[in-house]
């Protein structure tokens, strides 16, 4: 019989129900979201590092990426599906792309622009700009850059391969990107202080009318008609209202579960790349946006881009082509992968529908343990709390039947509490290898502060 769960004095009771004993797929419509191209542009050049993709820009039926590695073009076909055409052979480095009629632009913050004709790919390019350059849009026949220290740096695109400087103006404090919302008005992401209107109605010497509090950093923007789609991070994606581009206002929030950083749109649907996924939203109604279809990525999502039949993915090491069924309506489910802690006779784990269609738990099973769930039907966008309850010995795994696509059996790991070492206590010990052929061990640094740093290169 359902049992309530009261783990505040403050917070309404949540109902638990038991899950039928089993672990039996449900009935799975098709996934409206699926992976049609998957190219490594790592393998197709060895000795050739191409270690990450960062930036995508679609120019219709043409995909540019850059990234480690420099450049690499893909050709879009009618179904959506994607050939690679052309790829440096270099091992170039680039933190943005952007397009003009005739251009390609690659910039790099430690070195400024170059800029390529679209024409002449493996040809050097001319440079212009310097050291912190960023973000960049093109409008018209004008170039707004971002730059770290300059602020906004505004050229004219007259045909030739290397744009003129007209000025340069206020700017945000660390832009990523740039979009432009009518003619006078530029929007910037900034990592520091959210979104930043810049007036460009003079192009030699923009100007901040304001900035737009969204509650932390952004990293790219895309503006499709009166509405603004901001990747806020952990946040989701902000959208902002822009009929007035010189006041945006936030009118709506989207969750995609992960850390979102790169946004696009096309036709109605708000395509985002959040690290650890691909998501595609409706936004034919821009203030409340509904979940179409998410997918976990191969390896790790930082730039994506949209056409009128689906998008264009960097996956770090993988450059791919995304479809779209809109006359498909499925769950999608997540949850954390790497399995749920036990302590004290219970475990438990959050289950997320981020799909267009409720996710059924139809059963579950656990060793020698009971499972409930808040919710055996999860509506889309909606979540739920898997339980699962024990006396004796900790169940190795529980294993659960849902009609989810991709998961129709889902089968999570169960470890108790003493598998890690807790706070304060002495650490296993281990090795690594240094850059001279070394190696250090913990165990030798006794009485000596060790500090671990994770980072990356990018």
């Amino acid at each position: 019989s359902p049992v309530e769960d009261s783990a505040t004095d403050t917070a309404e009771p949540v109902t638990f129900e038991q899950l039928a004993e089993g672990c039996s797929p449900g009935t799975a419509t098709a996934d409206p979201l699926a992976l049609a191209t998957s190219i490594s542009v790592t393998a197709d050049a060895p000795g050739v590092p191409f270690m990450e993709i960062v930036d995508v820009d679609i120019d219709g039926q043409e995909a540019w990426a850059v990234g480690q590695g420099g450049l690499v073009l893909g050709a879009i076909a009618v179904d959506g599906t994607m050939t690679q055409a052309y790829r440096d052979p270099g091992q170039g480095r680039y933190h943005r792309v952007e397009l003009s009629d005739d251009l390609v632009f690659l910039v790099h913050r430690d070195f400024g622009i170059e800029a390529r004709p679209r024409d002449k790919l493996g040809e050097p390019g001319a440079r212009l700009g310097g050291p912190g350059d960023e973000g960049m849009a093109v409008v018209g026949d004008r170039l707004f850059v971002a730059n770290r220290e300059r602020g906004t740096v505004v050229y004219a695109l007259d045909g030739t391969a290397l744009p003129t400087e007209l000025g340069s103006g206020g700017g945000g404090a660390a832009t990523w990107d740039l979009a432009a919302a009518g003619e006078d008005h530029l929007l910037a992401a900034d990592n520091i202080e959210g979104i930043v209107v810049i007036d460009v109605s003079s192009p030699d010497s923009p100007t901040v009318l304001t900035t737009v509090d969204v509650g932390g950093s952004t990293y790219d923007i895309a503006v499709d008609g009166d509405y603004a789609y901001a990747a806020a991070g952990g946040d989701g994606v902000v959208v902002l209202d822009v009929r007035d581009p010189s006041a945006p206002v936030p009118v709506a929030w989207a969750n995609t579960g992960g850390s979102a950083v790169s946004v696009a749109v096309s036709t109605g649907v708000l395509w985002v790349a959040d690290h650890s996924s691909i998501s595609a939203w409706d936004v034919s109604d821009p203030v409340s946006p509904s979940p179409i279809g998410w997918e976990e990525v191969q390896q790790f999502a930082l730039g994506i881009g949209a056409h009128p039949t689906g998008a264009v993915l960097g996956d770090w090491g993988y450059f791919e082509a995304w479809t779209l069924d809109r006359s498909v309506s499925a769950p999608a489910l997540d949850t954390p992968l790497d399995g749920l802690r036990a302590a004290n006779g219970v475990a438990e784990t959050t289950i997320h529908n981020r799909g267009q269609g409720d996710l059924v738990l139809a059963d579950a099973l656990a060793e020698g343990a009971a499972v409930w769930v808040s919710a055996a039907t999860i509506p889309p966008g909606a979540s739920a709390t898997l339980r699962v309850v024990y006396e004796d010995a900790v169940p190795g795994s529980v294993c659960v039947g849902t009609n989810d696509p991709d998961h129709p059996t889902l089968t999570l790991a169960i470890s108790a509490d003493g598998d890690e070492a807790p706070v304060g206590e002495v650490a296993p010990d281990f090795t690594l290898p240094t850059v001279t052929g070394d190696t250090v061990r913990l165990s030798e640094q006794l009485g000596h502060p060790v500090m671990l740093s994770y980072f990356a290169t990018w």
